[in-house]
């Protein structure tokens, strides 16, 4: 397995729930209602969010590359 050096890797559930949210949103738009993720799909789970910096701390940087 390679290393998310840029803190971007989603989990399958973090996938589903990007899907799910532009059917809401097109849902929404046709027929001016409110839709709600939950309503489109059941026990789904939240997906693993991968570890965020701190507000105050420093910012990771990824390892640099050799030229």
């Amino acid at each position: 397995v390679a290393e998310d050096q840029h803190l971007t890797a989603a989990d399958y559930r973090g996938g589903a729930y990007s899907i799910l949210t532009g059917i809401a949103a097109n849902e929404s738009m046709k027929t001016g209602q409110v839709i709600k993720v939950a309503d489109l799909v059941k026990d789904i789970g939240y997906p693993d969010y991968s570890a965020q910096p701190s507000r105050t701390g420093p910012l990771p940087m990824p390892k640099k590359r050799d030229a």
